[in-house]
């Protein structure tokens, strides 16, 4: 996690920056890893945690390489939607 003060969001940031290739098992991890933190962010449990974050939005940041897999891209744009709908960002963050 990681505070972005000038627009008044904490970014919660999946590294994916590093995948040429995914196999059935990474694309289950990514979709889990994206979902809880969906979850988390939705929950109000860091805000909890962290009282310095009441009132920031949040945003979950995928960077990827330029070569990512097309499954990679897809999953996380997926998640835009789900993100959204409770309240939060999703970005796709192309990372050379």
């Amino acid at each position: 996690m990681t505070l972005d003060e000038n627009n008044n969001v904490f970014k919660l940031i999946v590294a994916a920056s590093n995948v040429t290739a995914m196999e059935a098992a990474d694309e289950d991890a990514l979709r889990r890893k994206l979902s809880n933190y969906v979850s988390i962010a939705a929950s109000g449990d860091l805000q909890e945690r962290y009282p310095s974050l009441v009132g920031m939005g949040c945003v979950i940041q995928v960077d990827v390489a330029p070569n990512a897999p097309p499954a990679l891209r897809r999953i996380a744009s997926e998640f835009e939607a789900e993100a959204s709908s409770n309240g939060l960002t999703l970005t796709i963050c192309e990372i050379e």
